[in-house]
């Protein structure tokens, strides 16, 4: 090395001869030296291997210093095809092309029982500025690297955390008993530091933050999506909520369904045959009232139906017909009101008139389980039953914590943030009812003019978080949450959260959605499996706005109709 310098010092300096002073001379030397200095430097890394200051900048991201946080993997995966799935909500697996990316793998503990998991993905090149974080179903438990990796393809960083405990079933909750620091973790702490550290992650390994930021998330993610927004709205730009699980209506309407159901006769529980009979009745009274008669309601509280109108005649096949019991147990479950008083007790599942025979089957299966669902969440206790519970104390015990009830935006609308709230009118799981009653009572809270900042949307047809075949145009893709977006829903109008991009970023609210119904039963669930024709499609307007045909043009095309 020392004969290097050296010879570095010794070059001729002919370009010395002229000069009108020594120090010139000596910065010309200082120059040479430089600049030769850096092609031995160079030379010694090619010798003898990459020098610690050129190091791997994802692994680099193992040495940052983050409270509270345990970085256990930081690696730079190359490009190539990953097989990813997420078969805790359905999900299937899929293979998805991804570019070369910075994987990032940790742990958050902000109290000593306390172990939230995160990964962030980052695009190595090609980042479009965006980070977007990632919701969960359920009560969580899983990393959801389908989203990841659909998110990562689409040139973004993306996030997603398991919410502090794992699980592979989803709607198990026994992980919450005597830890009340995890269902803290749950409720909102594990979002918001994900968040938190996330975009501290993707600030250092780009040398500057995110442009733009988002949360995207149905079920439980919209629950978690609106939990952001209501307590900490600095935390993204952008927040989408799709069906978001409102633990207090949810837990009370699933209480009153399994009140319905267990009063029911064991030779009279509800079966496909009678389900398909109560909806092709419904549809026989009500689906021509919005003027188009496609076996879809617009708008199911438009529909005056009373399951007591399709009793069994003597001699009748119960196939066809209900007894008064199941009447008044499916008129319980569309009302959700006190058997006795007649009061109203929570908000129903009346959104899924005419389509019990799809929508009703898993939600009658499931009712059940939920209660030890409920009973360990809130109470501590698995081998409790909720339904011998006071319904007024069960709304008091679920309403802080982990609900998304508070209608105070204000901050989120100072910060101009925007939100997008969608929801299924079909859907059996959470009630689309709870959106509408929390729609009002942000209303009653801020006045009116909500359109600057916060949209809902109500889908015909559409059951929980997404589409499903036989219920008309209900297909709205979730771009980076379940998979890659069909080529046909890639764009601002098809997709939510492209939809939710072009707001924040372009200022362009969006008006109306357009839903899409496909001639493959293959269509329904995850975009991933949205294949076939396009058989029709349908406008989806701003809440209180609906789809009007405009008594003209085909009624599978979307332009056949105005938001009214």
């Amino acid at each position: 090395m020392r004969k290097l310098i050296l010879m570095i010092l010794l070059l001729p300096v002919s370009d010395l001869r002229g000069r009108r002073s020594v120090s010139a001379g000596l910065r010309l030397l200082h120059d040479r030296f430089v600049f030769y200095s850096a092609i031995a430097a160079g030379f010694l890394v090619g010798l003898l291997g990459a020098s610690p200051c050129l190091a791997d900048p994802c692994e680099e991201l193992s040495n940052l210093k983050l409270e509270n946080t345990v970085i256990s993997l930081a690696k730079t995966i190359p490009a190539g095809p990953l097989e990813v799935k997420l078969s805790a909500l359905g999900v299937p697996k899929q293979h998805i092309d991804l570019p070369s990316h910075c994987r990032v793998a940790g742990s958050i503990h902000p109290t000593s029982d306390s172990d939230i998991k995160f990964e962030v993905w980052m695009p190595a090149s090609g980042w479009n500025g965006r980070y977007q974080q990632l919701g969960n179903g359920g009560l969580a438990g899983v990393i959801n690297h389908v989203g990841l990796a659909s998110t990562l393809k689409r040139g973004a960083a993306a996030a997603a955390t398991d919410d502090g405990h794992m699980s592979q079933n989803v709607l198990e909750a026994e992980w919450a008993v005597g830890h009340p620091e995890k269902l803290k973790d749950y409720g909102d702490r594990a979002v918001h530091l994900t968040a938190k550290i996330g975009q501290a992650l993707v600030s250092a390994y780009y040398g500057r933050p995110a442009s733009h930021t988002y949360f995207i998330g149905c079920s439980a993610g919209g629950r978690e999506s609106l939990m952001e927004a209501q307590r900490y709205p600095e935390d993204f730009d952008g927040y989408l909520a799709g069906a978001p699980a409102d633990f207090v209506n949810y837990n009370i309407t699933y209480i009153n369904l399994v009140r319905a159901l267990r009063t029911l006769p064991a030779d009279q529980q509800l079966g496909p045959a009678q389900l398909k009979a109560l909806s092709s009745k419904v549809l026989e009274r009500c689906d021509a009232l919005d003027g188009v008669k496609d076996g879809v309601l617009r708008d199911p509280r438009e529909c005056k139906f009373d399951p007591g109108d399709m009793l069994c005649n003597a001699g009748e096949n119960r196939d066809s017909c209900l007894t008064p019991a199941q009447a008044k147990a499916i008129k319980q479950i569309y009302d959700a009101k006190d058997a006795k008083t007649e009061a109203q007790i929570a908000n129903g599942f009346s959104g899924t008139l005419g389509t019990e025979y799809v929508t009703w089957p898993g939600m009658l299966a499931g009712a059940e389980s939920a209660m030890p669902r409920i009973a360990s969440l809130f109470y501590g206790d698995p081998k409790l039953d909720p339904t011998t519970f006071d319904l007024a104390k069960v709304a008091r015990d679920t309403a802080a914590g982990i609900s998304p009830i508070n209608p105070d935006l204000s901050r989120a609308r100072s910060l101009g943030r925007k939100i997008i709230v969608f929801h299924g009118w079909a859907d059996p799981g959470v009630s689309a009812h709870d959106s509408i009653a929390y729609f009002d009572a942000v209303t009653k809270r801020m006045g009116p003019n909500l359109g600057g900042f916060y949209r809902l949307f109500l889908v015909p047809g559409m059951p929980h978080c997404m589409g499903a075949p036989g219920l008309g145009a209900n297909n709205i893709d979730i771009s980076g949450l379940f998979g890659e977006t069909p080529p046909q829903l890639a764009d601002a109008d098809h997709d939510w959260t492209l939809a939710l991009e072009r707001w924040v970023e372009q200022g362009k609210a969006p008006d109306r959605m357009i839903a899409t119904e496909f001639d493959s039963p293959a269509a329904a669930g995850p975009a991933a499996q949205m294949t076939g024709r396009i058989k029709s499609m349908r406008p989806v307007c701003v809440y209180p706005k609906r789809a009007v045909y405009r008594g003209s043009g085909p009624q599978s095309d979307a332009a056949s109709f105005s938001c009214e």
